[in-house]
């Protein structure tokens, strides 16, 4: 195609000169002489070249352009040139008849397309052009005619023309000289470059220019120099290709066999290096991991014999080192397990155990991620304009200012966005001092005087007419509130009880129950929240509140959903509230006993006749009833040993004296005792026995005791309760005792059915705390009950009348407790009731007159005193606590650790 237009434009070269001069002359009278060369035909001349210009390209041009300005020598025009060489072509690439004539049909064509755009010039010069190819050609010949017919021109003037078109002529003729040789010499550069492809492109130029310049010039010479530098470069074109060839075959040889031997290398140090890998392994006794990369190696290279060989060493030391683990963690789990029992009966030292550091840490980084699900995503820019809102101090004073002053006024103090809406007016007058308040208050402050409303939205606060921010700005958020609905119950303390009768009928009175309060429902909470909050958004286009649940779905205006969740923490956090309360029932003991007595008994059993020549042998009183021998040991006393004895009994065997006598001292009632498990007796002691064995024979028993005791018993059940709540704690003991029998007669026989009924004893902690609104002072409706049971329990033996005697049980129990209300700071101690007792007892037993004479009196009697001091007090503790203020407290280094509890 490029040669075609090359080919095309060397046509147009051929009368492009003489259209120039034929329009010259048909303008002008002057003679031919005085006609230069057209600037035009340069440009056509220049289009031979479809590369650069030199200079010595641009030299011969002008040349070539200084010899066509020349007067020809001859009158011969252009087109007789032209029509001359017809034919001439034969042999040399002159044109022949047919294409003279087909260029002609061609400029007519051209020639009538120009008449009809009213281009008369253009048209007479290409019609004539046509006429001078083909004189014959009717069709140039009639727009010629026409043309001249509207120009009003003569035929006259075709000598000027003939003599321009000869100027031209030469001028063309120089031109295409030059286009030649240099053509040639540029192919011949490039040639000797290397250029081969740019060489023959720029020869085949030339040898267009010859054939189309034939006609004009003898070229014969031109274009066979220029076949042969085209067959040259052609060879050589072809000897560089197999050259180049050649070498890039060797160089991919080349390159092939460095990709090869880089391939090798690469393999070998894979190898080298997955080798090391596993030594390293095998040497730190990571064989599963050796054995990986061994496989990775024998993948590589199958039939490595050395890799196999390790391969199976380091299997055999992993199932032994798989054996050893197993022994390893089953004893360090063994022994985790047994910290984690050890653990268990540690005694914890507060009433909140906290989790650890880094436990609690994940746990509030859980409950941000799901707060910050819940929300609807702001902008950086939004962020930072609430941040600034809530942390920006301004002093607000404002003296008859307009709004946009007001406006430049905060946007420097607070270094925001604040725009004002199209309809509103900014010459609105502000007046309002209030001191240093915040951004945002500041802001609804200024609102509110001036009847306006403003709204966050698009990294910038607006400031807009009421209810402009209606339907829009509206955020979303989802509240879960399952912890807000939870209904506290009341749990009421199950307590001993005394029974007076059959029906189980009560000796205290019941109290009173408080109903308990309706639980609150999630549209209870909502209508809170409506009510509290800003009551007339909630009716606006987009607002409202949807439940789903326990959850609150809030459709609003970012700051009203800032304060829903600021009313909804403040709610969690009231009701968050817990508080320990321990109450302690001491009982204090200080008792006191002595008893010290002498008795004249335990001498002889029953009287007896020695043999004749022994002694005689002491006898037991058989007459301590008033001469009741038949129970000689009844109440007279412990036994009817006797504590001296005398017997006259001659040789003869008859007894003439037989004196007995015994003295003991009793007391009618049991001097101490145990009450509830404590108390003193008077066992135990030191006891003396002094004899004299003769006729008569004296027995002295001395007995003296003498015991303290002081105790304390603490008994402190613990409750930890909600706010409000009503709660009990329960240490009760269950015992089974036989209270009485259901008779039946079987066959005349009365058989006896016990029936068993329980009773408990132990304590009962119910209470109810009511926290002050400054969280100051705790209310306690407090309910504690203490029971001792009497071990063991009584028993008597009756008789059914027909039958054995049964036992019944009469168990006796202690009931203390307190119904009561008090006030007391938060971590202090309240002593809410007690009882003191106090008992002497001084008890005297011996014989009359004898017991009375002194020195001699103590062998004659028995003195013995009791002294029981008892204080029962009951101490109520109640104390606030708060898990957001337990956590704070409970921080890593620097920060204040837990309050001992």
């Amino acid at each position: 195609m490029k040669k075609l237009r090359l080919q095309k434009r060397l046509a147009y070269v051929a009368v492009a000169a003489s259209f120039g001069f034929i329009a010259a002359c048909a303008s002008s009278t002057k003679p031919v002489d005085n006609v230069s060369v057209k600037p035009t035909t340069d440009d056509y001349v220049a289009k031979f070249d479809d590369g650069k210009e030199s200079s010595a390209d641009r030299a011969g041009r002008q040349e070539a352009r200084e010899e066509a300005s020349k007067p020809a020598a001859s009158g011969e025009g252009t087109a007789r040139e032209v029509q001359g060489g017809r034919g001439s072509r034969a042999g040399g690439g002159k044109f022949n008849e047919g294409e003279l004539k087909a260029l002609a049909d061609y400029y007519a064509q051209e020639a009538y397309t120009y008449y009809r755009e009213a281009n008369y010039d253009k048209a007479r010069a290409l019609a004539n052009d046509a006429l001078d190819m083909d004189p014959g050609n009717v069709k140039a010949a009639q727009v010629r005619d026409d043309v001249e017919r509207v120009l009003g021109l003569s035929r006259g003037e075709s000598s000027n023309v003939a003599r321009a078109r000869s100027n031209e002529d030469q001028a063309l003729r120089a031109e295409a000289i030059y286009e030649i040789d240099a053509g040639l010499d540029r192919a011949d550069r490039l040639m000797r470059d290397g250029e081969y492809n740019k060489a023959i492109a720029e020869l085949e130029k030339v040898l267009d220019v010859i054939r189309w310049t034939g006609y004009m010039l003898d070229t014969e010479a031109k274009e066979r120099e220029a076949r042969l530098m085209i067959e040259e470069a052609r060879q050589k074109r072809e000897e560089a290709r197999v050259k180049d060839y050649v070498t890039t075959q060797e160089q991919e040889r080349r390159i092939r066999e460095l990709e090869m031997q880089e391939e090798l290398d690469r393999y070998r140090e894979q190898i080298r290096s997955l080798y090391s890998k596993a030594k390293e392994l095998f040497d730190r006794r990571e064989y599963g991991e050796t054995i990986t990369v061994l496989n990775q190696i024998l993948r590589e290279d199958p039939y490595n014999a050395e890799v196999a060989r390790l391969k199976n060493i380091a299997r055999d030391l992993e199932r032994g080192k798989a054996d050893r683990d197993t022994w390893e963690a089953f004893n360090q789990n063994w022994k985790q397990v047994m910290a984690q029992i050890v653990h268990t009966n540690v005694f914890p030292k507060s009433t909140v155990e906290l989790p650890d550091y880094e436990d609690w840490q994940r746990t509030e980084q859980r409950a941000d991620r799901l707060e910050r699900s819940r929300k609807t995503p702001l902008s950086k820019e939004d962020l930072a304009v609430r941040s600034a809102l809530e942390t920006v101090d301004l002093l607000l004073s404002f003296e008859e200012q307009t709004l946009d002053d007001v406006i430049k006024k905060l946007k420097a103090d607070g270094k925001i966005n604040i725009l004002r809406a199209r309809d509103v007016p900014g010459e609105t007058p502000v007046t309002i001092d209030v001191g240093r308040v915040k951004l945002r208050q500041a802001l609804n402050l200024i609102c509110d005087s001036i009847e306006l409303s403003w709204r966050v939205e698009n990294g910038a606060v607006i400031i807009g007419a009421k209810g402009s921010d209606e339907g829009r700005n509206v955020a979303r958020r989802v509240f879960n509130v399952a912890d807000l609905l939870v209904n506290l119950r009341t749990f009421k303390g199950d307590e001993p009880r005394l029974r007076t009768d059959a029906n189980d009928t009560d000796r205290f009175t019941q109290d009173q129950d408080r109903p308990e309060a309706d639980p609150l429902t999630i549209e209870d909470l909502q209508g809170v929240i409506e009510e509290s909050i800003d009551p007339d958004s909630w009716s606006k286009e987009g607002h409202g509140i949807s439940t789903r649940q326990q959850e609150l779905i809030i459709l609003n205006n970012p700051d009203n959903i800032e304060k829903v969740a600021q009313l909804l923490n403040d709610l969690r956090r009231s009701q968050g509230l817990t508080v320990s309360v321990e109450s302690r029932f001491i009982t204090i003991r200080d008792d006191f006993l002595e008893d010290i007595g002498l008795d004249f008994r335990g001498v002889g059993g029953s009287p007896q006749i020695p043999a004749p020549g022994n002694p005689p042998v002491p006898a037991a009183l058989d007459d301590i009833q008033f001469g009741n021998n038949a129970n000689p040991a009844g109440p007279g006393g412990t036994g009817n040993d006797a504590g001296f004895f005398f017997q006259d009994m001659p040789p003869s065997g008859n007894v003439r004296i037989d004196q007995r006598a015994r003295v003991e001292n009793l007391f009618d009632k049991a001097l101490g005792g145990t009450r509830g498990g404590f108390g003193l007796t008077n066992s135990g002691g030191a006891s003396f026995q002094l004899a004299f064995v003769d006729n008569p024979e004296i027995n002295a028993i001395i007995r003296a005791v003498r015991k303290r005791e002081r105790a304390t018993l603490l008994t402190a059940p613990r409750i930890t309760v909600h706010n409000t709540q009503r709660a009990h704690v329960s240490v009760l003991n269950e015992v089974a005792y036989i209270s009485d029998f259901n008779t039946s007669q079987a066959t005349g026989i009365a058989v006896a059915d016990p029936v068993v009924s329980i009773i408990r004893d132990g304590i009962v902690l119910d209470v109810r705390p009511t926290v002050s609104a400054d969280r100051r002072y705790i209310t306690l409706e407090l309910r504690p009950t203490l029971a001792l049971l009497l071990r063991p329990i009584p028993t008597f033996v009756t008789s059914l009348g027909v039958g054995s005697p049964v036992a019944i049980q009469t168990p006796q129990l202690t009931l203390q407790r307190i119904r009561t209300t008090v006030t007391v700071p938060d971590g202090g101690s309240f002593v809410i009731g007690g009882m003191r007792t106090m008992s002497e007892t001084d008890v005297e037993s011996g014989i009359p007159i004898l017991s009375d004479l002194p020195l001699i009196g103590s062998l004659f009697k028995r003195k013995g005193k009791s002294t029981v001091r008892q204080d029962i007090i009951i101490v109520v503790t109640a104390r606030i606590i708060d898990l957001e203020e337990e956590i704070e407290r409970d921080r890593p280094s620097g920060e204040t650790a837990p309050r001992d509890r």
